[in-house]
């Protein structure tokens, strides 16, 4: 939800500003509304990029290139993958993973094949998605809606940024409804998209879990003697 103050007027308010610093510092359009011709219209109202939502890493990357730390270049450099990256030929944590209702290939190729990060991003989707769950419910039982289009926005957004799309699209109708005041729909609808997210969060913790067991490392049994014995001396030596 936007605040009082849009973007295009916040842009329009510093270059007014008229200092070089003002006119010349980049700012970037990052925006749900892909739609043909927004992008020169930005460019129009003082932005020098645009960024569409869901945000694609690799177009994220290459903008963030051209204009932070005075690098002006329209090179598109791709981020290394954590395969190229990687040292060895380990065994990727998400091969042969499917998890109903998410698009995995689509969200590591959206970061731009980096497996840590996607991982690092699933892992603050279940953080922080069901908490927004357990408001929605108290905004149904107050008709709430203007807190309750707010949140369901959150998880729309968050689940078409991991290529989710079910859940996704399931939240963006109930943001319309919301917003329409279609409290009816909401009520028919919630408890079936609650559902699916439930599901999802719960495919998504185990898969995490089992990434952070496979990396954990085993505790020993009990300690080394010789390496006790090092010790002893060495502190017996002091």
């Amino acid at each position: 939800m936007m605040p009082e103050m849009d973007g295009i007027e916040a842009a329009r308010i510093i270059r007014e500003i008229g200092t070089e610093y003002a006119r010349n510092i980049p700012i970037i359009a990052l925006t749900a509304n892909a739609i043909v011709g927004n992008e020169e219209m930005f460019l129009t109202k003082g932005f020098q990029d645009f960024i569409s939502k869901p945000v694609d890493m690799m177009k994220l990357d290459a903008v963030l290139r051209r204009w932070v730390g005075g690098k002006n270049t329209k090179d598109e450099t791709s981020l290394p993958s954590s395969a190229a990256r990687a040292p060895g030929n380990e065994k990727s944590p998400l091969e042969g993973i499917a998890i109903n209702g998410l698009e995995l290939d689509k969200a590591l190729a959206r970061f731009g094949g980096d497996e840590e990060i996607l991982i690092d991003v699933l892992r603050s989707y279940t953080g922080s998605v069901p908490s927004l769950i357990n408001s929605l419910r108290k905004y149904i039982a107050e008709e709430n809606f203007e807190s309750y289009a707010i949140d369901i926005h959150g998880i729309k957004g968050a689940s078409y940024g991991i290529c989710a799309q079910e859940t996704g699209k399931a939240a963006e109708e109930l943001e319309m409804a919301a917003k329409a005041g279609d409290f009816d729909t909401i009520k028919q609808k919630h408890s079936a998209f609650e559902k699916n997210a439930e599901t999802l969060l719960n495919d998504l913790r185990q898969l995490i879990d089992r990434i952070d067991d496979a990396v954990r490392k085993p505790a020993a049994a009990s300690p080394d003697p010789s390496l006790l014995a090092e010790l002893r001396a060495a502190c017996e030596a002091f």
